[in-house]
């Protein structure tokens, strides 16, 4: 038998990370010697790179976040040290977008990822790579397109008023987020008097609510005045959706909100717009009349005409008017009078 032996280099095209042991035998021109040697002590043949990933997976999907999973290919020979990610919105990944190295690693014991902050409906791509204690390996394949999913609409923000007088009250509000899947519907309420001052807790009760009927009963229980459900294909434009309400009274506060719909479900109420008061109407005439010129005589212009009044008139809701001519709106007729000189208007009697 041979003498003993030992390994002195490995065959760079052995498995990196795989034990060798050698054996030899004596060979002569008259042949080779009966059986072999002793063997060496094993040895571990080098590591070398990792081999390719796979290509990512994803098996749960979310309105704004993706979770993303690898598995880590052949390490030969070396320990996994690390991962990094890719996406793109380009199936080519022309443009990359890296996943933050804390992202990457929080789950890497799992072997995934969730990545977040993504936009609604949206296809995404991913590469991934791995590194052993020799260095990195190449990247793996580009995934399939993992596409986040819809929710439903973002609340509107709080209505705007458009226009009020004693009997309509006109608002619009912004096109809220869709969040991935079109608005189909709206729903509006309004309150007045008394109840305006609860809307803002009905709003905030209402948005805990879980089911229609819950939130039914808080409606009804208030009560709202009015309680309207409206298509977007009932809109003059969609993209300004606007409503009216009328059979109003005047000098009375109201407040109204809004929530949006989609496939995925209803929007929480929006801030309610809640700081309007309807004005009185015009002033009626209580038929014609002559003015005596006094020091307590005043003329008012109204968007329908111009007419003068007089301390005596009986007719009007306020018998006393201002002792000066600065310009001061009556209370019982809103925003459209102001107040003139008498030399500014005609004499004229009625509106």
């Amino acid at each position: 038998m041979g003498e003993t032996i030992e390994v002195g280099h490995l065959h760079k095209a052995l498995t990196p990370g795989t034990p060798y042991v050698a054996y030899v035998r004596a060979t002569s021109v008259v042949g080779d010697a009966k059986g072999w040697g002793v063997a060496s002590a094993p040895e571990i043949a080098p590591p070398d790179y990792p081999s390719q990933p796979e290509k990512p997976t994803s098996p749960w999907q979310w309105p704004t976040a993706l979770e993303v999973h690898w598995t880590a290919p052949w390490l030969r020979g070396s320990e996994l040290e690390s991962c990094e990610f890719v996406y793109s919105l380009d199936p080519d990944c022309r443009e990359l977008t890296k996943v933050p190295h804390e992202v990457a690693h929080k789950s890497f014991e799992e072997r995934q990822i969730h990545v977040e902050d993504l936009e609604y409906a949206t296809t995404y791509y991913f590469k991934v790579r791995i590194k052993n204690g020799v260095g990195w390996s190449f990247w793996s394949e580009v995934s399939e397109g993992f596409m986040t999913g819809a929710c439903r609409p973002a609340p509107p923000k709080r209505p705007i008023l458009e226009h009020i007088d004693m009997e309509q009250l006109v608002f619009r509000w912004n096109l809220p987020d869709s969040h991935g899947c079109a608005i189909d519907k709206y729903e509006v309420f309004l309150a007045d008097q008394a109840q305006v001052a609860k809307v803002p807790q009905l709003i905030e009760d209402l948005n805990q609510c879980e089911t229609d009927e819950e939130q039914k009963e808080l409606l009804d229980a208030l009560p709202v005045r009015e309680f309207h459900g409206i298509k977007v294909e009932e809109f003059t434009d969609p993209k300004e959706p606007d409503h009216i309400f009328e059979g109003l009274l005047g000098g009375l506060p109201y407040a109204v909100a809004v929530r949006a719909h989609n496939v995925e479900g209803w929007s929480d109420w929006s801030e309610p717009l809640d700081d309007i008061v309807s004005p009185f109407g015009r002033p009626q005439t209580g038929g014609e009349f002559e003015f005596a010129r006094s020091p307590h005589e005043f003329v008012a212009k109204h968007r329908s005409g111009k007419c003068r009044w007089s301390a005596e008139q009986p007719s009007y809701p306020r018998p006393n008017p201002p002792q000066n001519h600065a310009k001061s709106a009556p209370e019982f007729a809103g925003s459209d009078l102001e107040w003139m000189k008498p030399s500014e208007a005609p004499l004229v009697a009625g509106v």
